[in-house]
């Protein structure tokens, strides 16, 4: 009698669908969600990476700047005043260097606009 029962909680265990049972795309969602992880740690990686960067960066040009002032503070001074005497007698609209600064602002502009439709066009085909 106790085995019939038995018997009968079984098959009816077995007939009803498994309420536990995990989704065909689970080890996919999970790989998903694990690769999710890692990205997001490369990501605050490479932040930190160029925080830290820019950071020496600055320190070290702070460091350049304040070693010229230190040892040639006062010959600095008296070249770039000179230099400025010597650009108040020149004349800015004859010279070819002019000509050669607005060509150079404008092939940086072209420059420019190319990149941005080369990486929007191979951008939108991806």
């Amino acid at each position: 009698m106790k085995k019939d029962l038995t018997d009968k909680g079984l098959r009816k265990a077995m007939q009803e669908p498994m309420p536990y049972r995990l989704p065909s795309n689970f080890t996919f969602r999970t790989m998903q969600k694990v690769e999710e992880a890692v990205r997001r740690k490369e990501q605050k990686q490479e932040r930190w990476m160029l925080i830290s960067l820019v950071a020496a960066s600055v320190c070290l040009l702070v460091a350049g700047a304040l070693t010229l002032h230190i040892y040639w503070g006062k010959e600095m001074v008296e070249t770039f005043s000179s230099l400025e005497q010597s650009f108040a007698r020149l004349d800015l609209l004859s010279s070819p260097y002019w000509m050669l600064s607005v060509l150079f602002f404008i092939l940086m502009g072209f420059d420019y606009w190319m990149r941005r439709t080369y990486y929007k066009r191979h951008r939108s085909s991806e």
